[in-house]
């Protein structure tokens, strides 16, 4: 996984309005710390931030973080966002050595069509959108995915079914269901008003 560049200052402001007026300046708050270092206050600017979230990586982007005329190797622990306005008010960023095992929840992508399922009247719904990974920082994948294309109607997914990735485990509970094939409520009742009455 290559790193982002970004950029931030030590925050030597304190107060909820000095904060405020940062936002509103177009500066984001937050807060460093890690291996090595002692926790400070940041800021970075909005702009900034957004790009080094726009990538593939999402939240998980390993960053090139440059504070002091030093660089640090960091990830984005914890983003807060405004209720109603929905824009970043406060970051946590957790310095790392590259070869450090870190956890991070990354999407969980569903690949390819099945056809079979769609063929017999079917629907697939999936029930799992993110899963839980540890792997060292470079290493952490954009998201994990599973093909679905050899899936009936009756079949069901779980995490223990995901193939694995190499240098990356997935802590997430293996029996938890990610997807199932099935039929609409209206087929499934149809089907059941044409089978026998038990004896």
């Amino acid at each position: 996984m290559a790193q982002v560049i970004l950029n931030v200052e030590k925050d030597r402001s304190t107060g909820s309005s000095n904060a405020r007026r940062a936002r509103n300046n177009g500066i984001i708050p937050g807060v460093l710390y890690g291996k090595g270092i002692e926790p400070e206050s940041i800021s970075i600017a909005a702009k900034d931030l957004r790009d080094a979230l726009s990538t593939d990586a999402g939240h998980n982007v390993l960053l090139e973080l440059r504070i002091d005329d030093k660089s640090h190797s960091a990830i984005i622990k914890e983003v807060q966002v405004h209720k109603v306005k929905r824009n970043v008010t406060h970051v946590d960023i957790m310095v790392v050595s590259t070869d450090q095992e870190i956890t991070a929840v990354v999407p969980l992508s569903l690949v390819g069509e099945p056809h079979e399922l769609t063929r017999a009247g079917g629907r697939l719904t999936q029930t799992l959108r993110e899963v839980t990974v540890k792997a060292v920082a470079t290493k952490i994948p954009n998201a994990v995915e599973y093909d679905i294309t050899h899936m009936h109607v009756g079949d069901h997914i779980k995490v223990a079914d995901i193939i694995e990735i190499e240098g990356v485990v997935i802590e997430t509970e293996p029996d938890i269901i990610v997807a199932v094939g099935e039929l609409p409520r209206g087929a499934v009742a149809t089907e059941s008003a044409e089978q026998p009455p038990a004896n």
